[in-house]
């Protein structure tokens, strides 16, 4: 059965689902491609007749794909997703839409962002979220986007003309979320309840947003799940900050991308003539260095006390957190019966790539890290286990939850919750293994289950993320959830028995503060 609404441009036909309505491919912004490659985006235009939103919109070109054709996060299902009819195109400026069907009050909406980094996925996954939307009765809004060299190409300093190419995948964010403003209330949605929402790449798309003026007022709340970002300068010159450029060194990868081109200064119209696949051919071995700029224009950097902490991020409810064992999402067999979980941790081949570099450059922090790894084991842990946690905790807790939250623990900021994954789910790579891994949780916010095994969690979280999007507030009644604050620093632990526990990662940061503290020192000298 279809279900046809008029939005301000025109027309769209959608899909009904039992008690849900999906529409896919909304287009919110014009074409990208020819000459407008590399520039902001602008609005779609109007349209006659009625647009058909059946199937599949268009998702950014790129090397991969989204994650939906993945058994973890379709549930087994990727029919529902439309996994097998998507395709890639320049001109991705479109989103999907799922509401609950029949309903004649207004809903709270979540905004989600994808991951994969700023150069791979979609929002596709947003298709699957039946469960969610009808349980929690809200909207859900999944946004495609340009990616890596067509969204985060900088290349303002080489040919002036290009102003905001460095962040044109984010200003493509902006005007979704302005689609949102102007269109939401259509499918039932609030307008003025929005909350954004990202996981890894898309949770540093949030932090983009959250530091941007030009998307104030366009939504309340957020949602970051293991990616926050620093805005450190500093820290992005050194390489601490994963997703971050600065503008001399997103100079230098253009300049690196346009000479393997045979573009030269003096001719800029060659940008519109290469097509979209030899550009991806070429700007593959720099996919790592395509990413935000800190232009000081759309994004600026942060004080110097670590993350940007502008009046806008303090005003927005934020609800933070990651997973202990991030980093096992890249599993793989590194032979602990070889080595010492000291010598794996040394030895930079083992490590994700979403490790900063120079994590691993200081033996004796490796050795008090391992050593308070080890004295705090609960769960009995082997060391191939302890490998992928101690090498997750450090990065995504306490240099990136932790120094987030600090920032923000005053009486002017909004509430703060924290939450910390510790429950051990299936592998994505081989499922004989379990750890607490990296986007493990986000088919379960939507309630896309593939394992019997983690279906309690999946209805824990669906709640209490539903909640948090209707009301500031993630408490549920089962689970109680207190904002984060300095005198008793509550963070809700998901596991078997999940609930509230107080500070439950200071060892782990005084341990990787005490160690830096140590490298600093030692280069001073």
């Amino acid at each position: 059965m279809d279900q046809i609404v008029e939005i301000e441009n025109g027309k769209l036909r959608g899909e009904v689902r039992n008690n849900i309505v999906l529409f896919k491919g909304i287009p919110y912004g014009d074409v990208c491609d020819g000459e407008w490659r590399f520039l902001p985006p602008r609005p779609v235009k109007n349209w006659e007749g009625v647009k058909d939103c059946t199937k599949n919109g268009y998702y950014a070109v790129q090397p991969w794909g989204g994650v939906n054709k993945m058994e973890y996060f379709n549930g087994g299902h990727p029919e529902k997703f439309g996994a097998s009819e998507e395709q890639q195109s320049e001109n991705c400026l479109c989103l999907n839409v799922v509401a609950p069907r029949n309903s004649n009050k207004k809903h709270a909406v979540v905004v989600y962002f994808h991951g994969g980094g700023f150069g791979g996925g979609n929002g596709s996954i947003v298709l699957g979220a039946d469960r969610l939307v009808e349980g929690q009765d809200i909207v859900v809004v999944g946004v495609n986007h340009r990616l890596s060299v067509f969204g985060y190409l900088y290349l303002e300093q080489i040919f002036p003309k290009y102003k905001g190419s460095g962040v044109a995948g984010i200003l493509d964010l902006v005007l979704a979320l302005k689609w949102v403003k102007d269109n939401i209330g259509v499918f039932g949605g609030d307008p003025d309840q929005v909350t954004i929402m990202g996981e890894s790449g898309g949770a540093a798309k949030v932090r983009c947003l959250l530091s941007m003026p030009e998307a104030k007022g366009l939504f309340k709340r957020a949602i970051i799940e293991s990616g926050s970002e620093n805005f450190l300068k500093s820290s992005v010159e050194r390489g601490e900050a994963s997703f971050m450029r600065d503008p001399i060194d997103a100079t230098k990868t253009a300049r690196k991308i346009l000479k393997d081109l045979n573009i030269d200064e003096n001719h800029p119209e060659k940008l519109q003539e290469i097509s979209k696949e030899e550009f991806i051919k070429v700007a593959l071995p720099y996919m790592m260095e395509l990413s935000p700029v800190i232009d000081g224009n759309y994004l600026k950097y942060g004080n110097e006390k670590g993350f940007v902490t502008n009046e806008y991020d303090r005003s927005v409810e934020l609800l933070i957190g990651c997973s202990e064992d991030e980093c096992a999402i890249d599993w793989k067999d590194i032979c602990m019966e070889n080595q010492t979980l000291e010598e794996a941790l040394l030895n930079s081949e083992n490590l994700s790539p979403m490790i900063p570099v120079g994590w691993n450059d200081n033996k004796e922090r490796m050795k008090r890290i391992i050593k308070y790894a080890r004295e705090h084991n609960p769960k009995h842990d082997d060391d191939e286990h302890l490998f992928w946690k101690v090498s997750s905790v450090i990065p995504f807790f306490c240099v990136g939850v932790q120094q987030h939250i600090l920032e923000r623990l005053d009486e002017s900021c909004a509430p703060t919750f924290v939450y910390l994954n510790r429950f051990d789910a299936p592998s994505n790579v081989n499922e004989q293994y379990r750890y607490s891994w990296h986007t493990f949780d986000l088919p379960l916010q939507f309630g896309i289950v593939r394992y019997p095994c983690c279906e309690q969690i999946s209805l824990q979280m669906m709640e209490a993320w539903g909640n948090f999007i209707k009301t500031g507030n993630p408490s549920t009644e089962k689970l109680p959830w207190k904002p984060y604050e300095l005198r008793d620093k509550k963070v809700m632990v998901f596991d078997d028995e999940s609930g509230m526990e107080t500070d439950p990662m200071s060892g782990w940061c005084q341990a990787y503060n005490v160690c830096r503290n140590d490298k600093r020192e030692s280069k001073s000298k």
